[in-house]
Protein backbone atom coordinates (compact mmCIF):
# COMPACT_ATOMS: atom_id res chain seq x y z
CA UNK A 1 0.00 0.00 0.00
CA UNK A 2 1.41 3.38 -0.98
CA UNK A 3 0.98 5.98 1.75
CA UNK A 4 1.68 9.66 1.19
CA UNK A 5 3.47 11.87 3.72
CA UNK A 6 0.19 13.43 4.88
CA UNK A 7 -1.18 10.00 5.81
CA UNK A 8 -3.44 9.58 2.78
CA UNK A 9 -3.35 6.56 0.54
CA UNK A 10 -2.65 6.94 -3.16
CA UNK A 11 -5.74 7.28 -5.36
CA UNK A 12 -7.45 3.99 -6.15
CA UNK A 13 -6.53 2.35 -2.86
CA UNK A 14 -8.59 1.76 0.25
CA UNK A 15 -8.79 5.28 1.69
CA UNK A 16 -7.20 7.03 4.65
CA UNK A 17 -5.57 4.80 7.23
CA UNK A 18 -6.70 5.03 10.84
CA UNK A 19 -4.24 6.81 13.07
CA UNK A 20 -2.30 4.55 15.38
CA UNK A 21 -1.79 5.56 19.03
CA UNK A 22 1.62 3.89 19.04
CA UNK A 23 4.32 2.79 16.63
CA UNK A 24 3.78 -0.90 17.45
CA UNK A 25 0.58 -1.09 15.41
CA UNK A 26 1.02 -2.05 11.75
CA UNK A 27 -1.37 -3.21 9.04
CA UNK A 28 0.15 -6.30 7.38
CA UNK A 29 -2.43 -7.14 4.70
CA UNK A 30 -5.92 -6.01 3.68
CA UNK A 31 -8.64 -6.85 1.17
CA UNK A 32 -11.00 -4.05 0.10
CA UNK A 33 -12.00 -5.60 -3.23
CA UNK A 34 -13.65 -8.93 -2.47
CA UNK A 35 -16.60 -7.38 -0.61
CA UNK A 36 -17.46 -4.45 -2.87
CA UNK A 37 -21.22 -4.41 -2.26
CA UNK A 38 -21.94 -2.01 0.66
CA UNK A 39 -24.36 -4.56 2.13
CA UNK A 40 -21.92 -7.47 1.84
CA UNK A 41 -20.44 -6.90 5.28
CA UNK A 42 -18.45 -9.47 7.25
CA UNK A 43 -20.34 -11.64 9.75
CA UNK A 44 -17.73 -14.07 11.07
CA UNK A 45 -13.99 -14.71 10.75
CA UNK A 46 -11.97 -17.73 11.91
CA UNK A 47 -8.35 -18.71 11.38
CA UNK A 48 -6.19 -21.81 11.44
CA UNK A 49 -2.37 -22.04 11.65
CA UNK A 50 -0.95 -24.56 9.19
CA UNK A 51 2.04 -26.85 9.69
CA UNK A 52 4.16 -24.93 7.16
CA UNK A 53 3.90 -21.72 9.19
CA UNK A 54 1.28 -20.06 6.98
CA UNK A 55 -2.27 -19.26 8.08
CA UNK A 56 -5.68 -20.18 6.74
CA UNK A 57 -8.42 -17.59 7.20
CA UNK A 58 -12.11 -18.21 6.48
CA UNK A 59 -14.65 -15.38 6.29
CA UNK A 60 -18.45 -15.39 6.08
CA UNK A 61 -20.16 -12.32 4.59
CA UNK A 62 -23.76 -11.15 4.41
CA UNK A 63 -24.17 -12.48 0.85
CA UNK A 64 -23.82 -16.04 2.24
CA UNK A 65 -20.34 -16.36 0.76
CA UNK A 66 -17.42 -18.17 2.36
CA UNK A 67 -13.95 -17.04 1.31
CA UNK A 68 -10.84 -19.03 2.25
CA UNK A 69 -7.58 -17.06 2.33
CA UNK A 70 -4.01 -18.22 2.67
CA UNK A 71 -1.72 -15.81 4.51
CA UNK A 72 2.05 -16.08 4.13
CA UNK A 73 4.90 -13.69 4.84
CA UNK A 74 4.79 -12.58 1.21
CA UNK A 75 1.10 -12.29 0.35
CA UNK A 76 -2.59 -12.78 1.14
CA UNK A 77 -4.29 -14.90 -1.52
CA UNK A 78 -7.79 -16.31 -2.02
CA UNK A 79 -7.69 -20.11 -2.27
CA UNK A 80 -11.38 -20.90 -2.75
CA UNK A 81 -14.87 -19.40 -2.55
CA UNK A 82 -18.10 -21.12 -1.52
CA UNK A 83 -21.38 -19.37 -2.37
CA UNK A 84 -24.42 -20.56 -0.39
CA UNK A 85 -27.88 -20.10 -1.89
CA UNK A 86 -29.57 -20.25 1.50
CA UNK A 87 -29.16 -17.86 4.40
CA UNK A 88 -26.27 -18.80 6.66
CA UNK A 89 -25.98 -18.72 10.43
CA UNK A 90 -22.55 -19.86 11.61
CA UNK A 91 -19.60 -22.08 10.79
CA UNK A 92 -16.66 -23.71 12.52
CA UNK A 93 -13.32 -25.03 11.27
CA UNK A 94 -12.68 -28.77 11.54
CA UNK A 95 -9.37 -28.97 9.66
CA UNK A 96 -7.57 -27.00 6.95
CA UNK A 97 -9.65 -28.87 4.36
CA UNK A 98 -13.07 -29.15 6.05
CA UNK A 99 -15.59 -26.65 7.36
CA UNK A 100 -18.76 -27.22 9.42
CA UNK A 101 -21.63 -25.08 8.10
CA UNK A 102 -25.10 -24.19 9.34
CA UNK A 103 -27.50 -22.84 6.68
CA UNK A 104 -31.13 -21.78 6.80
CA UNK A 105 -33.74 -24.36 5.72
CA UNK A 106 -31.02 -26.92 5.18
CA UNK A 107 -29.39 -29.65 7.31
CA UNK A 108 -25.94 -28.73 8.65
CA UNK A 109 -23.08 -30.27 6.73
CA UNK A 110 -19.31 -30.67 6.47
CA UNK A 111 -17.82 -29.28 3.27
CA UNK A 112 -14.47 -30.28 1.79
CA UNK A 113 -12.79 -27.27 0.22
CA UNK A 114 -10.58 -29.30 -2.12
CA UNK A 115 -12.96 -31.65 -3.94
CA UNK A 116 -16.31 -30.03 -3.11
CA UNK A 117 -17.78 -33.12 -1.44
CA UNK A 118 -19.97 -32.73 1.62
CA UNK A 119 -21.69 -34.85 4.28
CA UNK A 120 -24.97 -33.79 5.88
CA UNK A 121 -26.21 -34.41 9.41
CA UNK A 122 -29.72 -35.73 9.98
CA UNK A 123 -31.01 -33.17 12.44
CA UNK A 124 -34.71 -33.76 13.04
CA UNK A 125 -37.33 -32.62 15.51
CA UNK A 126 -40.00 -34.70 17.26
CA UNK A 127 -42.10 -34.62 14.07
CA UNK A 128 -39.22 -36.14 12.07
CA UNK A 129 -38.83 -32.87 10.17
CA UNK A 130 -35.37 -31.68 9.16
CA UNK A 131 -34.36 -28.62 11.15
CA UNK A 132 -31.52 -26.12 10.77
CA UNK A 133 -29.32 -25.13 13.72
CA UNK A 134 -28.70 -21.47 14.51
CA UNK A 135 -25.36 -22.22 16.20
CA UNK A 136 -22.61 -24.78 15.63
CA UNK A 137 -19.46 -25.88 17.43
CA UNK A 138 -16.77 -28.45 16.67
CA UNK A 139 -14.61 -30.03 19.37
CA UNK A 140 -12.75 -33.35 19.62
CA UNK A 141 -14.55 -35.13 16.74
CA UNK A 142 -17.94 -33.96 18.03
CA UNK A 143 -20.32 -31.56 16.29
CA UNK A 144 -22.69 -29.58 18.51
CA UNK A 145 -25.81 -27.94 17.06
CA UNK A 146 -28.11 -25.45 18.78
CA UNK A 147 -31.82 -25.19 17.97
CA UNK A 148 -34.93 -23.80 19.57
CA UNK A 149 -35.74 -25.84 22.69
CA UNK A 150 -32.94 -28.36 22.13
CA UNK A 151 -29.34 -29.11 21.20
CA UNK A 152 -27.98 -32.14 19.34
CA UNK A 153 -24.56 -33.82 19.49
CA UNK A 154 -23.06 -35.86 16.63
CA UNK A 155 -19.93 -37.95 16.26
CA UNK A 156 -18.42 -36.80 12.95
CA UNK A 157 -16.36 -39.98 12.51
CA UNK A 158 -19.60 -41.95 12.12
CA UNK A 159 -22.02 -39.07 11.37
CA UNK A 160 -24.27 -40.57 14.04
CA UNK A 161 -26.39 -38.69 16.54
CA UNK A 162 -25.17 -39.25 20.09
CA UNK A 163 -27.53 -37.17 22.17
CA UNK A 164 -30.52 -34.83 22.08
CA UNK A 165 -30.43 -32.30 24.93
CA UNK A 166 -33.90 -30.85 25.59
CA UNK A 167 -34.22 -27.23 26.73
CA UNK A 168 -37.35 -25.40 27.81
CA UNK A 169 -38.27 -22.33 25.76
CA UNK A 170 -34.68 -21.50 24.86
CA UNK A 171 -33.02 -20.65 21.57
CA UNK A 172 -29.42 -21.89 21.67
CA UNK A 173 -27.57 -18.99 20.02
CA UNK A 174 -24.12 -19.90 21.37
CA UNK A 175 -22.25 -23.09 22.24
CA UNK A 176 -19.09 -23.39 24.32
CA UNK A 177 -17.03 -26.53 25.02
CA UNK A 178 -14.39 -26.98 27.72
CA UNK A 179 -12.84 -30.44 27.31
CA UNK A 180 -10.52 -30.20 30.34
CA UNK A 181 -13.36 -29.46 32.75
CA UNK A 182 -16.02 -31.53 30.93
CA UNK A 183 -18.17 -28.43 30.49
CA UNK A 184 -20.73 -27.73 27.78
CA UNK A 185 -22.44 -24.33 27.62
CA UNK A 186 -25.67 -23.99 25.66
CA UNK A 187 -26.20 -20.27 25.88
CA UNK A 188 -26.15 -19.50 29.59
CA UNK A 189 -27.08 -23.09 30.52
CA UNK A 190 -24.22 -25.32 31.78
CA UNK A 191 -24.13 -29.09 31.16
CA UNK A 192 -21.82 -31.98 31.94
CA UNK A 193 -19.96 -32.84 28.75
CA UNK A 194 -20.06 -36.60 29.44
CA UNK A 195 -23.62 -37.06 30.69
CA UNK A 196 -25.07 -33.91 29.05
CA UNK A 197 -27.07 -33.27 32.23
CA UNK A 198 -27.69 -29.68 33.29
CA UNK A 199 -26.19 -28.62 36.61
CA UNK A 200 -26.43 -24.82 36.59
CA UNK A 201 -26.52 -21.63 34.60
CA UNK A 202 -24.57 -18.42 34.19
CA UNK A 203 -26.74 -15.45 35.26
CA UNK A 204 -28.28 -13.52 32.37
CA UNK A 205 -27.20 -9.88 32.62
CA UNK A 206 -29.55 -8.59 29.91
CA UNK A 207 -32.87 -9.58 28.42
CA UNK A 208 -31.21 -10.66 25.18
CA UNK A 209 -29.79 -14.12 24.65
CA UNK A 210 -26.16 -15.14 24.89
CA UNK A 211 -24.51 -14.91 21.46
CA UNK A 212 -21.02 -16.15 22.40
CA UNK A 213 -19.43 -18.06 25.26
CA UNK A 214 -15.78 -19.06 25.70
CA UNK A 215 -14.11 -20.96 28.55
CA UNK A 216 -10.81 -20.36 30.33
CA UNK A 217 -10.09 -22.89 33.07
CA UNK A 218 -12.70 -22.13 35.77
CA UNK A 219 -13.83 -18.94 34.06
CA UNK A 220 -16.25 -18.15 31.25
CA UNK A 221 -16.57 -15.16 28.94
CA UNK A 222 -20.05 -14.28 27.65
CA UNK A 223 -21.53 -11.66 25.33
CA UNK A 224 -25.05 -10.81 24.19
CA UNK A 225 -26.86 -8.76 21.58
CA UNK A 226 -27.25 -5.03 22.16
CA UNK A 227 -24.90 -5.19 25.15
CA UNK A 228 -21.79 -3.06 25.58
CA UNK A 229 -19.94 -5.53 27.79
CA UNK A 230 -18.15 -8.86 27.64
CA UNK A 231 -18.52 -10.50 31.05
CA UNK A 232 -15.95 -12.64 32.85
CA UNK A 233 -17.50 -15.19 35.24
CA UNK A 234 -15.95 -17.40 37.90
CA UNK A 235 -17.93 -20.64 37.56
CA UNK A 236 -17.18 -21.53 41.19
CA UNK A 237 -19.06 -18.43 42.34
CA UNK A 238 -21.16 -16.93 39.56
CA UNK A 239 -23.34 -14.62 41.65
CA UNK A 240 -21.88 -11.65 39.79
CA UNK A 241 -19.26 -11.06 37.06
CA UNK A 242 -15.63 -10.97 38.10
CA UNK A 243 -14.93 -8.29 35.49
CA UNK A 244 -16.67 -6.43 32.66
CA UNK A 245 -14.85 -5.53 29.43
CA UNK A 246 -16.29 -2.62 27.49
CA UNK A 247 -17.07 -2.58 23.78
CA UNK A 248 -19.39 -0.20 21.93
CA UNK A 249 -21.93 -2.77 20.71
CA UNK A 250 -25.38 -1.17 20.77
CA UNK A 251 -26.68 -3.20 17.83
CA UNK A 252 -29.10 -6.09 17.43
CA UNK A 253 -26.60 -7.89 15.19
CA UNK A 254 -24.03 -10.34 16.51
CA UNK A 255 -20.59 -8.99 17.34
CA UNK A 256 -17.95 -11.66 17.93
CA UNK A 257 -14.91 -11.39 20.19
CA UNK A 258 -11.75 -13.53 20.17
CA UNK A 259 -10.01 -15.05 23.18
CA UNK A 260 -6.52 -16.54 23.32
CA UNK A 261 -6.23 -18.98 26.23
CA UNK A 262 -2.44 -19.23 26.29
CA UNK A 263 -1.86 -15.49 26.79
CA UNK A 264 -5.21 -14.61 28.44
CA UNK A 265 -5.88 -11.92 25.86
CA UNK A 266 -9.38 -10.82 24.81
CA UNK A 267 -9.83 -8.99 21.49
CA UNK A 268 -13.11 -7.12 20.97
CA UNK A 269 -14.43 -4.93 18.16
CA UNK A 270 -16.74 -1.96 18.52
CA UNK A 271 -19.38 -0.06 16.59
CA UNK A 272 -17.04 2.91 16.05
CA UNK A 273 -14.45 0.93 14.07
CA UNK A 274 -11.87 0.34 16.79
CA UNK A 275 -10.53 -2.82 18.44
CA UNK A 276 -9.38 -3.31 22.02
CA UNK A 277 -7.08 -5.97 23.44
CA UNK A 278 -7.66 -6.76 27.12
CA UNK A 279 -5.37 -8.65 29.47
CA UNK A 280 -7.92 -10.57 31.55
CA UNK A 281 -5.18 -11.93 33.83
CA UNK A 282 -4.01 -8.44 34.76
CA UNK A 283 -7.55 -6.99 34.39
CA UNK A 284 -6.39 -4.11 32.20
CA UNK A 285 -6.44 -2.69 28.67
CA UNK A 286 -3.42 -3.87 26.72
CA UNK A 287 -3.94 -1.97 23.45
CA UNK A 288 -6.63 0.11 21.77
CA UNK A 289 -6.62 1.56 18.25
CA UNK A 290 -8.91 2.26 15.25
CA UNK A 291 -8.81 -0.30 12.46
CA UNK A 292 -11.96 0.09 10.31
CA UNK A 293 -14.12 2.84 8.86
CA UNK A 294 -17.26 1.37 10.40
CA UNK A 295 -18.42 -1.32 12.83
CA UNK A 296 -15.99 -4.17 13.60
CA UNK A 297 -18.41 -7.09 13.82
CA UNK A 298 -15.83 -9.89 13.98
CA UNK A 299 -12.18 -10.28 14.84
CA UNK A 300 -9.74 -13.07 15.56
CA UNK A 301 -6.33 -13.51 17.18
CA UNK A 302 -4.50 -15.44 14.46
CA UNK A 303 -1.19 -15.92 16.29
CA UNK A 304 0.23 -14.73 19.61
CA UNK A 305 3.86 -15.35 18.62
CA UNK A 306 4.06 -13.77 15.20
CA UNK A 307 7.72 -13.12 14.37
CA UNK A 308 7.98 -9.86 12.50
CA UNK A 309 11.39 -9.09 11.05
CA UNK A 310 12.52 -5.53 11.67
CA UNK A 311 13.58 -3.30 8.79
CA UNK A 312 16.91 -2.83 10.56
CA UNK A 313 19.18 -5.75 9.71
CA UNK A 314 21.00 -5.84 13.04
CA UNK A 315 17.77 -6.27 15.02
CA UNK A 316 16.26 -9.65 15.84
CA UNK A 317 12.68 -10.59 14.89
CA UNK A 318 10.11 -9.29 17.35
CA UNK A 319 7.31 -11.52 18.62
CA UNK A 320 3.93 -9.79 18.20
CA UNK A 321 0.21 -10.50 18.08
CA UNK A 322 -1.19 -11.14 14.60
CA UNK A 323 -4.91 -10.37 14.36
CA UNK A 324 -7.64 -9.87 11.79
CA UNK A 325 -10.75 -7.67 11.84
CA UNK A 326 -13.75 -7.46 9.51
CA UNK A 327 -16.09 -4.54 8.87
CA UNK A 328 -19.64 -5.14 9.98
CA UNK A 329 -23.11 -3.68 9.74
CA UNK A 330 -23.55 -0.22 8.25
CA UNK A 331 -24.21 2.72 10.54
CA UNK A 332 -25.51 5.76 8.70
CA UNK A 333 -25.81 9.26 10.06
CA UNK A 334 -29.39 10.18 11.00
CA UNK A 335 -30.90 13.24 9.31
CA UNK A 336 -33.75 15.57 10.10
CA UNK A 337 -36.97 15.10 8.16
CA UNK A 338 -36.67 18.64 6.75
CA UNK A 339 -33.41 17.91 4.94
CA UNK A 340 -33.64 17.30 1.21
CA UNK A 341 -32.51 14.14 -0.56
CA UNK A 342 -29.68 16.03 -2.25
CA UNK A 343 -28.31 17.19 1.10
CA UNK A 344 -28.43 13.65 2.47
CA UNK A 345 -26.62 12.22 -0.57
CA UNK A 346 -23.99 14.95 -0.36
CA UNK A 347 -23.30 14.57 3.36
CA UNK A 348 -23.68 10.82 3.63
CA UNK A 349 -22.48 9.08 0.45
CA UNK A 350 -22.73 5.29 0.49
CA UNK A 351 -19.25 5.10 -1.03
CA UNK A 352 -17.74 6.08 2.33
CA UNK A 353 -18.78 2.74 3.80
CA UNK A 354 -16.34 0.11 2.56
CA UNK A 355 -16.30 -3.53 3.54
CA UNK A 356 -12.93 -5.11 4.13
CA UNK A 357 -10.75 -7.38 6.17
CA UNK A 358 -7.55 -6.06 7.71
CA UNK A 359 -4.72 -8.12 9.13
CA UNK A 360 -2.56 -6.24 11.61
CA UNK A 361 0.20 -6.82 14.15
CA UNK A 362 1.12 -5.07 17.38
Amino acid sequence: MEVKENGEVAEGDSGKLPESPNDKFEIIREDFYTFKDPEDYLKLIKSYKLSDGSYQIVTLSNSNRYVRYNLTEEDLTIESVLQETYGTYEFDLISPDCILISAKDKPPYIKNWNDGTFSSFRCRNHLEEYISPVSVKYSNNKAYFGFKNQAQVFDITRMDKEKIIPLKKKMVLAIGVHEDKDLLALGYQLHDLRTHKSFGAIPCTTGSGCTQVEFDDCYALTAARNDNWVYLWDLRNDSQPVENYYRDAQTCQRMYFSFDQSTKRLLVGSKNGSVTLYDIHGRKVDSHFPIMFDCVSCCDIIDNQYLQVSSTKDENPVSKYLCIAGSGQRHYKSFEASESDSEIEEENPASEYRNAIRIFSF
